[in-house]
């Protein structure tokens, strides 16, 4: 039997320990984890051989969206139209969507424009519309009795965007 060099030696107890993170991630998830965890295995000192430097398992959390300024001048140009804006998120159990209706709901309030925050059932009246890079879609929409007159800013799960 041939004898394993060193560099062998190290990827192999590297692919050894990658499978044993994967493993205990998997069971953590089955055990009620949030899934969340993220593991970080880095390499050091291997010479040689493929290097694999940072592994990362598990999700790493998307960054918090921020208003653009090209969102801005959509909101801004909403203060036109005479109806007061409806702001509903699509995922509510989601802190980031909240934080970020939260956020378009105080800019709106400091450039004079009223807005009621909702963090009710969302609903889609045109879907024809297609969203900004942020997720978020500004919609007028008249009723003939005039009820429940609105621009509705809907504000979409954040997705890899």
């Amino acid at each position: 039997m041939k004898k394993l060099t060193r560099n062998q030696k190290i990827t192999i107890v590297g692919i050894i320990i990658t499978a044993i993170i994967g493993l205990l991630s998997f069971v953590f998830k089955e055990q009620g984890g949030n899934g969340n965890s993220v593991y970080n295995v880095s390499s050091q000192d291997q010479g040689g051989g493929v290097t694999a430097g940072v592994v990362n398992i598990g999700e790493i959390p998307l960054q918090p969206r921020r208003i653009s300024d090209e969102l801005k001048k959509s909101l801004q140009e909403t203060k036109k139209i005479n109806k007061l804006k409806c702001i509903y998120v699509e995922n509510r159990q989601s802190k980031e969507s909240l934080q970020f209706a939260s956020e378009i709901n105080n800019f709106l309030k400091g450039e004079g424009i009223e807005s009621i925050f909702y963090s009710g059932t969302m609903f889609m009246l045109n879907t024809d519309i297609n969203p900004s890079k942020e997720g978020v879609i500004i919609q007028d929409e008249s009723h003939a009795d005039k009820s429940n007159d609105c621009v509705y800013i809907f504000i979409l799960a954040q997705l890899d965007r």
